[in-house]
């Protein structure tokens, strides 16, 4: 899996991330084997939002991790706001060389 250097706090993360919007609706036996799959495959960064199923994914994906010790610090979060964030500022967080 070919990672991304984060300028802007210093950490690496995989380039292709796991969208969690959807993750509120399962139950957390689907929500463990969808997170496992993803680090199984190299995806180590999953994106969430408070406004994802009004904050019931993030319950989910936390609700899955705190069965698994140790897993949260393999993985890069992004939580994504309810506002407009500019390409070029995106573009400024990120090192396309590595």
């Amino acid at each position: 899996m070919k990672r991304i250097k984060y300028v802007h706090g210093g950490f690496t993360a995989s380039e292709i991330s796991l969208g969690c919007m959807r993750m509120g609706g399962l139950s957390v036996t689907e929500a463990d084997r969808v997170i496992q799959t993803a680090l199984d495959e190299g995806i180590d960064f999953f994106d969430h939002a408070d406004i994802y199923g009004g904050g019931s994914a993030e319950e989910k994906f936390a609700e899955s991790l705190s069965g698994h010790p140790g897993v949260r610090e393999k993985m890069a979060l992004w939580g994504s706001l309810w506002t407009e964030i500019k390409l070029s500022q995106k573009k400024q967080d990120c090192d396309p060389e590595i």
